[in-house]
């Protein structure tokens, strides 16, 4: 039994946007405002430069080699089955962490709207996410669907009392080296559209579809992301104690508002937490499907649902609740996000170097050599060093572990 093919162009699309919208943006735009100011449009524009550069690169690759283990499946054709490991270990390690961080953004919502423990709320989305991607990848897709719809009318929603004062907003009364240490934190928000190419064998067209999902992803949450932060500045609600869009919400719309902003905060959040799930799942499937971890993560239920590998996705995520407070999670989870991009995109430099013919997605290059992954690789390096510490310390202690562990393993122990 094989992935059931059920997604089109438009599904992968929706999920694509409902993983990067909820990621971040109703979850960090408070840490970010914060240390960017009057510059948070800048630090979204930097963000999204850098994703768009790497989404470039796995949109190629997605078209070379059209697989749900994704990442893996790329470092391994261009270097070899150990280094794809460490990589592959690297993004199971980021998608946890993202699941966590997005869950703790949910929580923090339900709570203040039901009084409910914030660590109860945390493990309740997961839970629920988990029973939602055992039902199947169409029941997923459409859940996901109808949440990011939400997601999207509510950020029009912030947006939507602003237009009229952009023409006011003083956008350039900012530090450049806190719009930057800002877009380190931001591009936690753009983090997923690299999880579109892990649905490559759900895909009904998966060379031609899944590439160019990864690129209007970014567009259009580029462009949504960049019009909110504009909102946000025009709005400065900084001496509100409420969370930036529910202070708009109530000084545009009053108490309902409030209520309004809220309630589409959970489907946004709920969504990212389903979609990230139902990616790293089907991480885990495709690394257990060739061999290189334990084959029962590979098994499918009736449903064509890789369950065992939805259940471990959840264990882990469950586990990484305990990791620290949502700005240290996203900052984990951004770092080895980073260095997983550096690593495909260097992945792709070799591939091409190597004269890998593709008579799909192929983007521009100079001597056979891709520029615009060489300025994705630097880009990555950037907001690395403009990391928080003491994240980035705990993330390279992971990335020691994750290379012992892909050199311990015996590369086909599994089959």
């Amino acid at each position: 039994m094989a992935l059931k093919r059920a997604l089109g162009l438009a599904e992968l699309t929706v999920c694509g946007i409902g993983i990067i919208i909820g990621a971040g943006i109703y979850a960090l735009i408070d840490q970010g405002y914060a240390l960017a100011g009057n510059g948070l449009w800048l630090s979204f524009l930097f963000a999204a430069l850098s994703a768009m550069l790497t989404g470039l690169s796995y949109a190629e690759l997605s078209s070379l080699f059209p697989n749900s283990s994704a990442e893996f499946k790329y470092a391994e054709s261009a270097f070899n089955k150990r280094f794809a490991l460490f990589v592959s270990f690297l993004i199971i390690y980021a998608t946890v962490a993202g699941s966590a961080a997005v869950a703790k953004g949910f929580a923090s919502y339900f709570s203040a709207l039901f009084h409910i423990s914030e660590g109860i709320a945390s493990l309740a989305i997961i839970v629920f996410s988990t029973l939602v991607l055992l039902a199947g990848i169409k029941a997923s897709a459409r859940v996901g669907a109808f949440a990011t719809i939400a997601s999207v009318l509510g950020l029009f929603i912030v947006i939507f009392p602003s237009l009229s004062q952009l023409p006011s907003a003083n956008l350039f009364e900012f530090k450049l080296s806190s719009a930057l240490a800002a877009s380190s934190l931001i591009f936690f928000a753009f983090i997923g559209f690299e999880e579109i190419t892990r649905l490559a064998e759900e895909a009904r067209n998966p060379k031609k579809d899944v590439p160019l999902a990864v690129v209007l992803a970014i567009v259009f949450t580029a462009a949504l992301y960049i019009l909110v932060s504009l909102s946000v500045i025009v709005q400065t609600p900084r001496a509100s104690d409420k969370p930036i869009f529910t202070a708009i919400a109530t000084k545009a719309y009053g108490n309902i508002g409030t209520v309004l902003i809220s309630i589409i905060a959970l489907f946004s959040t709920a969504s990212t937490v389903l979609l990230v799930m139902l990616a790293n799942s089907r991480m885990l499937y495709g690394i257990a499907n060739s061999g290189s971890l334990p084959k029962f993560l590979s098994k499918l239920s009736s449903r064509a649902v890789p369950y065992a590998a939805v259940i471990a996705s959840a264990f882990m995520s469950t586990a990484a609740l305990f990791s620290g407070k949502i700005d240290f999670v996203a900052s984990a989870s951004n770092y080895a996000m980073c260095a997983v991009f550096i690593a495909i995109n260097a992945s792709l430099i070799k591939l091409r170097l190597s004269g890998i013919k593709n008579t799909g997605f192929r983007t521009p290059s100079f001597a056979n050599v891709p520029l615009h992954a060489l300025l994705a690789i630097f880009s990555c390096a950037v907001l690395i060093i403009n990391l928080e510490k003491q994240a980035l310390f705990a993330s390279i202690i992971v990335s020691l572990f994750a290379a012992v562990l892909a050199l311990i393993l015996p590369a086909e122990r599994f089959r």
